[in-house]
């Protein structure tokens, strides 16, 4: 029961900007071999360290199997799980108003788990979840993923410039970009529709999910 302790902190506004899912991915190539990029939910790997505060260290984890990221200091602490999309108002603040609290009232003092995981829900988002999935591997993720936020409708050369400023090996990154790219997305698409993901901001946590801005006190 004392998982359930944190619930009360969480009010859902759920409003008619919610974002819908694409139609279609008309821009997405055929033929994509699913097989390579298909989502896995057993895929993790320790990347590094994103901060470090008198109650200990938030390391971040890469969920690759589902386009996510994992930030926690205590693996037995329960997961929400919240999905995002570029080009969606509320993610946006989600990611810079509600993130930054959940991390220092809830992650870092190791009752929580929190993971972004990033699905194509939107035209407007589908590049940039696109750029998003090819970076996942870098340590510089965390300040991509906040410039996608900041402008969803970025060139792949501003990206790389990004990436670069950031120390990310581009050359890596761009074979990404030019030969994975589409297959990522697609198959993240393929896979969130599998799982009911139909809009966005959403969150899970146990067996409960809701849609909308998670808010706080």
């Amino acid at each position: 029961m004392r998982h359930f302790f944190f619930l009360t902190l969480f009010s859902i506004t759920v409003s008619g900007c919610l974002q819908t899912p694409m139609q279609n991915l008309s821009a997405i190539e055929k033929d994509i071999d699913e097989q390579t990029h298909a989502p896995s939910s057993q895929q993790f790997t320790i990347v590094d360290s994103v901060d470090t505060s008198a109650t200990g260290r938030v390391i971040r984890i890469l969920h690759t199997g589902t386009g996510s990221m994992r930030w926690l200091i205590n693996k037995d602490a329960p997961v929400l799980r919240v999905f995002l999309d570029y080009s969606c108002s509320y993610c946006k603040k989600f990611e810079e108003e509600v993130k930054p609290i959940l991390l220092s009232t809830l992650v870092q003092q190791g009752r929580l788990q929190l993971e972004e995981v990033i699905v194509p829900i939107t035209s407007g988002g589908t590049t940039a979840a696109g750029l998003s999935l090819c970076a996942l591997n870098t340590l510089a993720w965390e300040k991509l993923h906040a410039a996608l936020f900041r402008s969803p409708t970025m060139s792949q050369a501003t990206f790389l410039s990004i990436a670069k400023q950031q120390k990310v090996d581009t050359k890596i990154l761009n074979l990404c970009l030019k030969k994975n790219m589409i297959s990522l997305v697609k198959s993240q698409d393929i896979w969130a529709r599998k799982n009911g993901i139909d809009s966005v901001p959403r969150s899970e946590l146990f067996d409960q999910h809701w849609v909308g801005l998670l808010d706080t006190p």
